[in-house]
């Protein structure tokens, strides 16, 4: 079983994530995922800091805390963390990397693409 953080400001956001999790949980039934969500990078560090996360998949515009700054939190924490970016802003796809995302999607993310990670965890 995964662990799998989904940061996100807007709850469609989060929850086209999870349907695409949930998919690939029923076309994969030895795979199995349990989702944490938060709305902003402040809870996704609290979040990450109380439960084993084995990925990330992390907005970049939000308030209060974005995801440029929560993945920094989270590389400090596990420098191997499993960071993924998603952003319609590509301007700022470079700037997650720098801070040690291993990858950043253009929204809307591709479904192939998203599940290729998936592949990896289970």
């Amino acid at each position: 079983m995964s662990n799998i953080l989904i940061v996100d400001d807007n709850l469609t956001n989060r929850l086209i994530i999870k349907h695409i999790l949930d998919d690939y949980t029923e076309e994969n039934p030895r795979t199995s995922f349990t989702t944490y969500e938060a709305k902003n990078g402040l809870e996704a560090v609290d979040i990450f800091k109380k439960e084993r996360i084995d990925l990330v998949f992390m907005d970049i515009m939000m308030d209060e805390m974005d995801g440029i700054e929560a993945t920094k939190e989270i590389i400090k924490i596990n420098s191997t963390a499993n960071v993924i970016g998603v952003s319609a802003v590509s301007d700022l796809h470079q700037e997650i990397i720098k801070a040690g995302a291993k990858a950043c999607y253009k929204k809307p993310v591709d479904i192939h693409t998203l599940r290729n990670h998936l592949n990896y965890l289970n």
